[in-house]
């Protein structure tokens, strides 16, 4: 519990937000059969950026799945 006192107060919700992104973009990579973006997503730490990189970018778009 101590150890929860040491992290700062503004570092808790950027936690908070980069993992509801990284679980968003994991989510989207499996739906669309990307699993290795799907496995990088889940094992690498990036604090934000390859989740929001995968979003912004790399995404299949829908039109593209029809």
């Amino acid at each position: 519990m101590d150890r929860l006192r040491r992290i700062p107060r503004w570092l808790i919700p950027v936690m908070i937000v980069e993992a509801t992104l990284k679980l968003i973009a994991a989510i989207q990579a499996a739906r669309n059969r990307q699993y290795t973006w799907c496995v990088a997503l889940i094992l690498v730490n990036s604090a934000g950026v390859l989740p929001v990189l995968y979003l912004w970018r790399f995404q299949k778009r829908a039109s593209a799945l029809s």
